[in-house]
Order: C-alpha cells, then structure tokens, then sequence
C-alpha cells in the first residue's frame, strides 16, 4: 500500500528549531525503545533477490543487476570499484563490469580508470517517476503555504516499504 505521508519541517526561528529538535530527540527515544527487542529484518541481497525470478521468461535479469550496481552507490561511498559494487551486491565482478560500462556509454556514470562514480543524469530516473504522478505537483501549493506560514522548510515524503522517501 502506497502511503503519502505528511511534511517535514526544518529551520525557522531559534526557539522553534529548539522546540522542534527536542520533539524530535525524545520521538527518537520513543522509537529506540519500542523497537529495541524488535531484531532487525533479515535483508536479501541484491543478487540474491535477483535470482528469486529465475524462470520468470519477462524478467530482464541485466536491467536488474544494472538497477543493483545504481543503488550500490550511497551517500558516504560515492566513488566505488568494480570489486567494492560486486561486494555489496554480491553480483559477478563481470557483470558489474558490464553494467558500469553501459552507464558509462549512456551518461548515468564515470570512472578516473580505478573508481565509477554516478553522474547527475541518474536523477532524471526519479525525474521521470515524480513527473507521472499528480502527488508532487498536488501538494505542493500546500507545502509552499505551510512553509510561508511557518518560516521553516518543508518537504513531503512517501513510505517505500520500510523506508521513508523524500520526494
């Protein structure tokens, strides 16, 4: 179930931000402690997804391992190697290899000849996602209005499985 969740609000002035950051801190607290018996979900990895559709005849196994290689990246590994990206995704050194030299040719990556890093084009896939859904474009006049009522920055956000999207 695809669930639109309500908006994020960041700045504004001191004592707000004050007010807001220890909502925040003790929201956290609340959460750490009702989810500290909870054990964490036990996460397939990429490949290993991937290989759950072995025998499906429509499934492109390429476009997902090129999709695996994409999402490898994260914000603090931004430069990574064909030998890092196969770790994290536990797919073949060659295929990595593959898929990072198709990026490359179609502008969503590059490479200094020992790390691949994506390039900003790779945005234009969720461009293309936010563009096709009225949800963007429908909230934000009440975004611009909550942020003008409260000096503060606001955002909206999705829940995708178990993660919460900023869109």
């Amino acid at each position: 179930m695809y669930i639109p969740t309500g908006a994020a609000c960041n700045g504004g002035q001191p004592s707000q931000r004050l007010r807001t950051r220890e909502r925040t801190l003790e929201m956290n607290d609340q959460l750490r402690n009702s989810f500290a018996s909870v054990a964490p979900p036990i996460v397939a990895s990429p490949a290993k997804r991937i290989q759950a559709f072995t025998g499906d005849p429509d499934f492109m196994t390429s476009l997902a391992r090129g999709l695996a290689v994409v999402q490898a990246f994260q914000e603090r590994k931004r430069h990574l190697t064909i030998a890092q990206i196969s770790h994290r995704t536990e797919i073949p050194r060659a295929a990595v290899r593959r898929c990072l030299h198709t990026l490359i040719k179609l502008g969503y990556a590059t490479t200094d000849g020992r790390t691949y890093s994506l390039l900003p084009k790779v945005l234009t896939l969720g461009h293309a996602y936010l563009s096709s859904t009225p949800l963007a474009v429908s909230a934000q006049p009440y975004l611009d209005r909550m942020s003008e009522q409260l000096h503060e920055a606001c955002n909206m956000a999705t829940l995708e499985g178990d993660d919460i999207l900023y869109i």
